[in-house]
């Protein structure tokens, strides 16, 4: 019996402690798979929301901090921001718009982003408090301590600002094209019956078109083009020809001009002309080929003009500020993030309306704000109002940069470009004229124009010649 128990025992063994562990752990397992998916649906969601920090940088921004209180008997010259080196650069003559001589609210030096952030907080609360002594005060002061800003197109007081229902449509319409772009603009048209919300409509979506998103790829401007095109509105035409001159892309640009081409509207006309005298040859050559185009023999005689005209950058005598004085008209630049306050007022949460379009003032050696989905997300302070507009540019371009912003806010930022009236000193004039000499290229593109609306006539009648004859 003995034998027959030990070969049964051996026969059928009994589980070994390896069999045991491995059951247990299944049943851990089994009955904590609950936490387990928690914790990974925990880790999933903390990656997740890393690669958001990551993809929408406007996230990753320091505390809202109150503005600096600043002292009423402090003087004005003290609250304005230390400004940028300037130097004597010759008035630019060059092709290249990255040669174009940039403007800056104030210097730029390389801080860290808490030493920019109070440096931003101290100009934001200055502004403020300078404007509630008068109007636009700060900017008022700004110029008056600046020779290099003096000579921009400035607009103040009324001329600057969108007010009453406007106000409020603005800011739908901005935040409407902002996350739909340009589609955005037929969402939701006024039926006819509806005149003047229906017009209203037409006339925020154009302003924030050409205020608020100028700069985007060219399949994007194209896409504008079309939209544009649909708008029954003087407006839209007006904007239209702007593009036909103004636009960096020459797809945009043939596009616009397609447009204008079957158009009804008229009243555009005065923006291709002036063009011919832009002081950018680039925008004379623009406005030229835009007439060809439209077979606007009418506008010949301003071609005709510019044949003996003298080079639009060439220095003349003007009246400034009650004095006679030797001018030229010069392209300048600034850069569109690092200008907030030179180009709008500031705002404040607790006095702005809430109806007022408002944007954050982005911080150097911070990531930039996230605008996809509308702005003044964040609950930052450092604000400005898009419904006041001091400076309003003729055409806008993304531009390489190589300085320290590159790491922060990418190696290509939006550049606005506009004209500035400088006073020249004799040298100056004398040295801008001698560098005129030779070929204007302003002549030589009305020139051109004016052989290309003079060709057709001419195969017109040689066409109708050959066929009398033929006859």
């Amino acid at each position: 019996m003995a034998s027959e128990s030990t070969t049964t025992s051996a026969e059928v063994p009994a589980p070994s402690f390896n069999s045991y562990d491995r059951g247990f752990q299944r049943g851990c397992l089994l009955g904590c798979s609950p936490i387990i998916l928690l914790f990974l649906l925990f880790l999933v969601v903390t990656i997740w929301s890393a690669a958001t920090r990551r993809s929408h940088p406007g996230v990753d921004s320091l505390p809202a901090e109150p503005l600096p209180h600043i002292d009423a008997a402090q003087p004005a010259a003290t609250l304005l921001p230390a400004p940028p080196k300037m130097d004597s650069a010759p008035v630019y003559l060059g092709e290249d718009l990255s040669g174009v001589r940039e403007l800056m609210l104030e210097a730029a030096p390389q801080l860290t982003k808490e030493e920019w952030a109070s440096r931003k907080a101290r100009t934001a609360a200055a502004a403020l408090h300078l404007n509630r002594k008068e109007q636009d005060g700060y900017l008022k002061a700004v110029i008056s301590d600046r020779p290099d800003l003096v000579g921009l197109p400035f607009a103040l007081g009324g001329a600057c600002r969108t007010t009453g229902s406007v106000t409020k449509a603005f800011k739908e319409a901005a935040e409407a094209i902002r996350r739909g772009k340009a589609a955005a603009m037929l969402e939701e048209v006024p039926g006819p019956e509806v005149s003047e919300a229906r017009e209203r409509f037409y006339q925020t979506r154009l302003a924030v078109v050409a205020q608020v998103i100028p700069t985007e790829d060219s399949a994007y401007q194209r896409a504008m083009v079309l939209a544009l095109a649909s708008v029954p509105r003087s407006d839209a035409t007006r904007a239209l020809a702007r593009l036909a001159v103004f636009a960096t892309d020459k797809s945009t640009r043939t596009a616009a001009i397609e447009a204008l081409a079957i158009r009804r509207e008229g009243g555009w006309e005065d923006i291709v002309v002036a063009g011919l005298s832009y002081p950018w040859p680039a925008i004379a050559d623009n406005a030229a080929t835009a007439i060809t185009a439209l077979r606007r023999q009418d506008l010949s005689p301003h071609l005709k003009t510019m044949l003996d005209a003298p080079d639009p950058r060439s220095p003349k005598a003007e009246m400034v500020q009650g004095r006679k004085e030797t001018v030229a008209y010069e392209l300048v630049r600034v850069n569109h993030l690092r200008n907030c306050l030179l180009c709008h007022a500031p705002a404040e949460r607790s006095r702005t309306p809430a109806e007022t379009l408002v944007a954050e003032v982005p911080v150097p050696a911070m990531p930039l704000p996230d605008t996809s989905s509308g702005y003044g997300q964040s609950d930052s302070n450092l604000l400005v109002r898009i419904d006041v507009t001091y400076l309003r540019h003729d055409f806008s371009a993304m531009q390489s940069v190589s300085d320290w912003t590159a790491a922060t806010w990418g190696a290509k930022q939006r550049f606005d470009f506009l004209v500035r009236r400088r006073v020249l000193t004799p040298d100056e004039a004398s040295r801008l004229q001698a560098r005129l000499g030779g070929d204007s290229p302003y002549r030589m593109a009305a020139a051109r124009a004016l052989r290309d609306l003079a060709a057709p006539e001419v195969e017109s009648r040689n066409g109708s010649g050959s066929s009398k004859s033929g006859d």
